[in-house]
């Protein structure tokens, strides 16, 4: 989020050159060398990529991950996405698209759903985070599960994704998709006007179908009368989530105890956050009372975040957590996962 110029730019590909060069005469085959490069906001001059382009060898290139995208009126600035996705993701890449905070639109979404939809760059997770595909781009994105078989994690938060767009992606999911398993749908509206209903209902099945393991809900408006959905669905046996967020969002005690009614019968929740919303003394009781009948019964939180709220954090249970977690850590939980 600077402004890199043609000049800046020529010195930090020299460099990168040295640096890739350096890596690879010293231990060409270990992975732990790559390179990750964050650049995202910044119009970069187009020598920069070319820079790194000669400099990385065929036999790192896969190791080197570079976060190089800038997308303005739904095209990609820097450089042609096709070639891109050959070079990183086809023929057993890592399979990793990190497109945070790249200034993607509907227009951009568009095409990332192109690729998305052909199984030959297996791409294996997704980050969208925090641009402005809106409802007409998670629509391309979902159009796009249709014919995918290899995506497993999506995170779209912070997209301005409204009620009708997360219905088309969860129905795609339900239609033709078996493949995801991790799912931050998190910083959108979702919960609010008249397709609330129809969203929350998706919620319930996608819940209680037993292909997600961490879903994300935070700040989406959820509120004491959700809770009750999603209790029904977090009770279901099939259900294997194991990551509940659902943060920041208006749920009280009501809501507090109408989740435990769910958590309590529910055998594969481990990690829960409900931080940052407005539960006092009594719901913290009820979810007290939730976790000791779950370690009973041999199947234990492992953490539950529950900083912001309203209530005395003195006396908390061991797993309980008044902090707060950081992104890595979170990042940490998605990989164990999906390993």
């Amino acid at each position: 989020e600077n402004k890199i110029d043609d000049w800046i730019a020529d010195v930090l590909g020299e460099v990168l050159k040295s640096r890739a060069e350096q890596a690879t005469a010293t231990s060409p085959d270990d992975e732990s060398l790559g390179l990750r490069i964050c650049l995202h906001g910044n119009a970069i001059a187009r020598q920069l990529l070319g820079k790194m382009a000669e400099g990385v060898p065929a036999t790192s290139k896969d190791s080197v991950e570079c976060e190089m995208f800038l997308f303005q009126d739904g095209a990609c600035v820097q450089r042609d996405l096709s070639s891109y996705f050959d070079q990183y993701l086809l023929d057993g890449g890592k399979g990793q698209l990190k497109m945070w905070q790249v200034g993607l639109d509907a227009e951009g979404a568009t095409q990332i759903a192109s690729f998305i939809a052909d199984d030959r760059y297996k791409v294996d997770a997704l980050d969208l985070c925090e641009n402005t595909i809106g409802n007409r781009g998670i629509m391309a994105i979902a159009e796009a599960f249709r014919s995918n078989t290899t995506l497993r994690a999506l995170s779209a938060c912070y997209n301005g994704i409204e009620s009708s767009g997360f219905v088309a992606l969860s129905s795609s999911l339900l239609a033709s998709n078996s493949s995801l398993q991790v799912l931050d749908i998190g910083c959108n509206l979702l919960f609010n006007g008249e397709e609330g209903d129809t969203a929350l209902s998706t919620i319930q099945q996608l819940i209680s179908v037993g292909r997600l393991g961490y879903l994300s809900l935070s700040n989406t408006g959820l509120n004491d009368e959700d809770c009750e959905l999603v209790a029904d669905a977090l009770a279901c046996e099939s259900s294997i989530l194991q990551f509940l967020n659902v943060s920041s969002n208006v749920i009280t005690c009501d809501g507090m105890e109408a989740l435990c009614v769910g958590l309590v019968q529910n055998t594969s929740v481990r990690y829960l956050d409900i931080s940052h919303c407005r539960i006092a003394d009594d719901g913290l009781a009820v979810l007290a009372e939730c976790a000791r009948i779950r370690a009973t019964r041999n199947v234990p939180f492992v953490s539950v975040w529950l900083h912001g709220n309203d209530f005395d954090s003195s006396d908390l249970p061991p797993c309980f957590l008044a902090a707060a977690f950081s992104y890595d850590s979170i990042m940490e939980i998605i990989d164990k996962y999906l390993q």
